[in-house]
């Protein structure tokens, strides 16, 4: 699980990382709360 908390104006980083936590394979369950996959690659790209 990841919880995160972004301003939101300006939009732009927010989306980017929404794009990126996408690309990740996540699991959106609420606003700012995201299940990632367990696995070597979504640990990877988090550090």
């Amino acid at each position: 699980m990841l919880s995160y908390r972004m301003h939101r104006e300006p939009s732009t980083p927010r989306i980017a990382l929404w794009r990126k936590l996408k690309r990740l394979g996540f699991g959106q369950i609420s606003d700012g709360l995201v299940a990632l996959p367990a696995d070597a690659r979504t640990r990877e790209q988090l550090e």
